[in-house]
């Protein structure tokens, strides 16, 4: 007998995977913005500390100018590009065409009862994604198989490549944002330090070159950056989301058929939250 295989992205409708792309070029463009506008504040103010430093490296000045005015457009580039809008919309559609998808293909609550399942998917999925790829057949092939699987390995199939696997994406990014925001927690005290360090030498004459504003826009980089990525709120975010499915997870392998419909809405609704909370963080 063929072992039924779980859905992949590819699997899903291409409405999924054209928000998807979408989500992932805003994201990628947007923080590609926000590293040049930090390139265009932090080269201005080493090139203006040498120029006033160092005899013979005014020309250095114009290197300020310069950046200072690249500066000003990639912030206009940033006010009328609306990419980070996109990125957080697209990313919207994109996981909750994922989540209806799976719904259907392990015949969650919404799609039971009904006297036709694949037109009320169709019908959600077009009230969802206003786009062309709207127009496209929905459900695909590998979820009607699914959905025609038996419950046992329907069930199977949505413990581990749904839930297991959500449940293991969180916990690691978790994981991961406390990792990033130590890291630059310790860079932005090490710099606010540093610029210190090199005020008071300056002051008391014992070091010509006056330093504490290259450090000290580097502190202030630092805590642009952190305040972009939202890490420390990421991290809360992501390790409260493993820590309710935890429990959904342990449940979920003597979850029996006649429940079973309530019980997969009764996830997707805990997944769904989850992401609806990191769009507020990232507001």
């Amino acid at each position: 007998m063929r072992t039924q295989r779980a859905l992949t992205d590819a699997d899903l409708p291409q409405c999924f995977r054209v928000a998807d792309a979408s989500a992932a070029t805003s994201q990628r463009n947007f923080l590609g913005i926000v590293k040049l506008q930090i390139a265009c504040l932090v080269i201005p103010v080493f090139a203006g500390t040498i120029a006033a430093s160092v005899t013979g490296q005014e020309w250095l000045t114009y290197v300020s100018l310069i950046g200072l005015i690249m500066l000003a457009g990639t912030r206009l580039v940033q006010r009328f590009s609306n990419e980070e809008k996109t990125w957080h919309t697209q990313r919207a559609i994109a996981e909750h065409v994922r989540s209806l998808a799976w719904q259907f293909a392990v015949r969650g609550s919404i799609f039971e009862d009904v006297l036709d399942p694949e037109a009320r998917f169709d019908e959600m999925v077009e009230r969802t994604a206003s786009s062309d790829a709207a127009s496209a057949p929905h459900a695909t092939a590998a979820m009607r198989v699914l959905r025609s699987a038996p419950f046992e390995v329907r069930r199977s199939i949505y413990a581990e490549a749904r839930l297991d696997d959500q449940r293991r994406w969180y916990g690691s990014r978790g994981a991961k944002a406390a990792r990033r925001a130590h890291l630059w927690d310790i860079l932005f005290i090490a710099s606010s330090a540093t610029a210190v360090v090199f005020g008071v030498l300056h002051i008391s004459g014992a070091l010509s070159i006056n330093l504490i504003s290259v450090f000290g826009i580097t502190a202030a980089v630092i805590g642009t950056w952190t305040g972009v990525r939202q890490l420390g709120s990421l991290e809360a975010t992501y390790s409260n989301a493993a820590e309710n499915l935890d429990p959904l997870s342990l449940t979920l392998p003597s979850v029996v058929a006649h429940v079973w419909p309530s019980f997969v809405s009764e996830t997707e609704e805990v997944l769904s939250r989850e992401h609806s909370s990191w769009r507020v963080n990232r507001r």
